[in-house]
């Protein structure tokens, strides 16, 4: 059956993020057309299965687009949040049913987050 991981990556827009998948994961991504900024927090969801070692493994990327774009950032984390409680909620209703079938049910919580931080600039910004 294999393993899957989830991971998500989230910080401002071309910042690396994309880069960083291809890099660990070894997977040329087909970029869909989308501006470098954007007016609102999107997430990316792109999948894909791998073998390495004769392991199979299912990779799911989470991408956030636009985050901390805006000039107002007070809800750029918003999208990301329920995007997380989502899956939490998704899995424990399913883990809840009388009837469950965990064994064929596509486990979609994210595993780990990478933030990234932009290398310019001085210190912090308020969102980081």
């Amino acid at each position: 059956k294999g393993f899957t991981f989830n991971l998500m990556c989230v910080g401002a827009s071309g910042i690396g993020k994309t880069t960083l998948f291809r890099t660990l994961f070894r997977q040329p991504l087909i970029d869909d057309p989308h501006p470098n900024r954007s007016e609102d927090v999107s997430l990316v969801t792109r999948q894909f299965d791998m073998k390495e070692a004769n392991v199979n493994l299912k990779v799911t990327f989470i991408e956030s687009r636009g985050f901390a774009d805006q000039i107002d950032q007070t809800s750029s984390a918003k999208n990301i949040v329920e995007y997380l409680e989502k899956q939490f909620d998704v899995f424990l209703s399913e883990e809840t049913k009388i009837n469950r079938c965990l064994g064929s049910f596509h486990d979609s919580r994210v595993h780990a987050c990478v933030y990234m931080i932009s290398p310019t600039g001085h210190a912090l910004y308020p969102i980081d």
